[in-house]
C-alpha cells in the first residue's frame, strides 16, 4: 500500500533508546541528509552569486530554506519510480543522485549539461534517474505524473509516480484535474505540496481561507490526506496528497 512508503524516516530520534547498530544506521542517515542539504544550499548560493554578478544563466529558481522537504522525501523512492519535482528542486535532484557538475552546466546552458544545455533549469530531466522537472508551466506538474501513474497501474510492478508542487499551484485547474483522474482510476500517485506559505508574494491563507492545502483534495473519493512539517507511498494503494511545511 502507498502509506507504507512514508515510514522509512522517523524524527526526532531518541538515541538513548536504541542499540548501537541502530544508532549508527540512524546517524548515517542523518549525515546523508545533512550532506545533501548542505550541497543544495551552497549550490543555490553560488547560483545567486552568479546571477548578481551578471553571469549568463538560464531560468533560475532558488530553494534556499526548503532543502529538508526535498531531501527527506526523495530518500524513500525506488529507482524505478518516476519523480517530478517542481521548479525549486536542486535538493531533490541531488538526493536522487543527479550529477552536481552536470546540473550546474545545464543551469548555465552549457553543452556539458545533462540535456546539453537545451533544457536549462525549468525543463531539466535526467532520464537515467527517472527524474523530470516540470517547472516551465507549473500546472502540468500534476497532470503529467498522472500519465506516468496510469502506466504504472497497468504495468503492475508496484512503482509509483510522484508530483511535487508549491502552494500556489493548488489554485490552478490542473491540480483538480490531476486529482480527479487519479482518484477515479485509483492510480499510484503521490502528490507532495511544499508549502512555504507564499505563492510568489501572498500568504496562501489569505488567498484560500485554508490552514492546510492538502484538505483541497478531500472532496475526491479515495484520496488520503497527510500534513507534516518538513517525509513510503507504496504500492498500488491509490492516490495520496501530502502537505509539507517548508
Amino acid at each position: 500500500m502507498i502509506g507504507n512508503r512514508i515510514k522509512a524516516c522517523r524524527f526526532p530520534v531518541d538515541f538513548s533508546m536504541i542499540k548501537e547498530e541502530s544508532y549508527m544506521a540512524e546517524l548515517s542517515l542523518l549525515l546523508e541528509f545533512y550532506e545533501n542539504m548542505y550541497k543544495s544550499r551552497r549550490f543555490d548560493e553560488r547560483l545567486w552569486e552568479a546571477y548578481t554578478t551578471g553571469k549568463p544563466l538560464g531560468m533560475t529558481h532558488l530553494g534556499i530554506g526548503e532543502e529538508a522537504a526535498g531531501t527527506g522525501t526523495m530518500k524513500v523512492f525506488r529507482p524505478a519510480d518516476i519523480v517530478c519535482p517542481h521548479h525549486r528542486s536542486h535538493a531533490h535532484q541531488l538526493m536522487r543522485g543527479c550529477d552536481l557538475k552536470k546540473l550546474l552546466s545545464e543551469t548555465l546552458l552549457k553543452s556539458t549539461g545533462v540535456c546539453q544545455g537545451k533544457a536549462g533549469e525549468a525543463h531539466f530531466m535526467d532520464v537515467s534517474k527517472n527524474l523530470y522537472v516540470l517547472g516551465g508551466t507549473l500546472g502540468p506538474c500534476f497532470t503529467v505524473p498522472v500519465g506516468f501513474a496510469y502506466h504504472f497501474k497497468h504495468e503492475g510492478e508496484g512503482n509509483i509516480a510522484v508530483a511535487y508542487s508549491g502552494d500556489g499551484c493548488t489554485c490552478e485547474g490542473p491540480f483538480y484535474e490531476g486529482i480527479n483522474m487519479a482518484a477515479a482510476f485509483k492510480l499510484p500517485l503521490l502528490m507532495i505540496i511544499q508549502n512555504n506559505f507564499f505563492a510568489i508574494s501572498e500568504d496562501f491563507r489569505k488567498m484560500t481561507g485554508l490552514q492546510s492545502l492538502s484538505t483541497r483534495a478531500a472532496g475526491f473519493r479515495g484520496v488520503r490526506l497527510r500534513h507534516r512539517e518538513g517525509g513510503r507511498q507504496r504500492r498500488g494503494g491509490g492516490i495520496q496528497c501530502h502537505q509539507s511545511g517548508c
